[in-house]
């Protein structure tokens, strides 16, 4: 362990993708900062050489905020600030922060992003935000609220993130059995995550239209735009598979995009932190679908943002002089700032299965463009629907770049016709 009397970050976990793990450690590397890690296991950081860990249950906010603040104070960390990377972090870096005396969102305010029910309450106080909604606590009050949201809808867990327990009612006739298979399936047995906010959750309008990610910051109360990122779904999986920075939604509805972000981070009273609030643009206008109070994940912060600007903004070096009550920013709105255009394709399975053949990763790796790869299935490895399995679908992930005249999807589709997969 170095020296104890140095700068600390503290980290509660990192990112569990591995590309995204290296960037985050390297950006406190980078900094001149020792980092402490809070987590439930030291594995995933064994070659890394973190100056000091903490072993502990991170979803378990009372016992994790006494274990990691008496451990901060006997080992004589001298700490500047604190990082959530996950959802299930945000609300225990709040109180680890205020325990600390650091720069950190109130406890009060981070009950706004991270029980989606509370968003929900909030926006409200925006025009046309929000899809059609209701909060229930139980399948009378799902019932009673079919006809004001209307058929088709979704069913969403309060406390979860990324997709996760999202089930869709598609007729009256089959919205009992529907109901039954989310209460079953959003169970703390599966997920940790479900565990949160679970007296009450979201039935929501079904919505058609293009989905985007804003990536920005909150310091000393004011709200940083970074990006908007396009993102592409398969919904009937469903599972998203691409994003790309910048995005080319047209001036008119990117600069309602950010209009829109920045009152309801705001609303949220969120602070020295990250953000990302995930949009659906309508024909009715930009729809907030989520608000979440750390830096979004996908690559955005760690890869596609440092690419789509020829290096000149870094999230992840900005986010760490946020988190330690320093304000870097010139400007508020980045959005305009991109020199060159990056993306992020995953490489798909034909159907979940057991691999059977894997080829073409070593000519993406040698493709002019590719600036990323990452291979997480080997042959003989099993790939799971997400709702069976979260994060077991994909094969990999290729990250590319190229100059702004160029088109980054039809390079995202050359590289994704290089590899061939088949399962059985």
């Amino acid at each position: 362990m170095k020296n104890q009397a140095s700068n600390f970050i503290l980290y509660l976990d990192t990112r569990s993708f591995p590309l995204e793990r290296e960037e985050e450690i390297k950006s406190a590397r980078n900094a001149g900062l020792n980092i402490a890690i809070a987590a439930s296991s030291s594995e995933p950081y064994k070659n890394y050489n973190i100056d000091h860990f903490i072993q502990v249950n991170l979803g378990q906010y009372d016992i994790a905020e006494e274990i990691i603040v008496n451990d901060v104070r006997s080992n004589n960390l001298q700490v500047k600030g604190v990082v959530a990377w996950g959802d299930i972090s945000v609300e225990l870096a709040s109180r680890v922060g205020t325990a600390l005396n650091l720069a950190s969102t109130k406890p009060e305010a981070v009950l706004n992003v991270r029980n989606k029910a509370n968003t929900r309450r909030l926006l409200t106080q925006l025009a046309s935000v929000n899809p059609k909604y209701a909060i229930v606590h139980d399948y009378n009050s799902f019932s009673n609220n079919l006809e004001t949201v209307g058929i088709p809808c979704l069913l969403k867990p309060s406390g979860a993130s990324f997709g996760r327990g999202i089930f869709k009612v598609d007729t009256y006739e089959l919205a009992e059995q529907r109901f039954q298979q989310f209460v079953e399936y959003c169970t703390p047995s599966r997920d940790e995550i479900y565990s949160y906010f679970s007296e009450e959750f979201l039935l929501e309008e079904y919505l058609n239209g293009t989905e985007h990610s804003v990536a920005g910051m909150v310091a000393d109360s004011q709200v940083y735009i970074l990006a908007i990122t396009d993102k592409k779904i398969n919904r009937e999986i469903p599972f998203q598979y691409e994003n790309i920075v910048p995005s080319k939604l047209v001036p008119e509805i990117q600069n309602r995009i950010v209009e829109i972000a920045r009152l309801a981070v705001q609303l949220m009273g969120i602070n020295w932190c990250g953000f990302h609030i995930d949009i659906m643009v309508t024909d009715d206008g930009p729809k907030i679908l989520e608000i979440g109070g750390r830096l979004g994940g996908e690559c955005i912060n760690s890869h596609l943002i440092p690419l789509s600007s020829s290096f000149q903004l870094l999230p992840y070096d900005l986010l760490l002089q946020v988190v330690q009550g320093n304000n870097p920013f010139t400007k508020v709105n980045f959005i305009n700032d991109a020199t060159k255009q990056s993306g992020m394709r995953a490489f798909l399975p034909p159907r979940p299965g057991r691999i059977v053949r894997i080829e073409g990763f070593e000519r993406v790796r040698n493709h002019p463009n590719t600036r990323a790869l990452i291979q997480l299935k080997e042959i003989s490895d099993e790939v799971f629907l997400p709702i069976d399995k979260t994060n077991e679908y994909a094969v990999g992930y290729v990250i590319a770049q190229c100059e702004a005249g160029e088109k980054i999807e039809d390079i995202l589709d050359e590289l994704s016709s290089l590899v061939q997969i088949e399962t059985e």
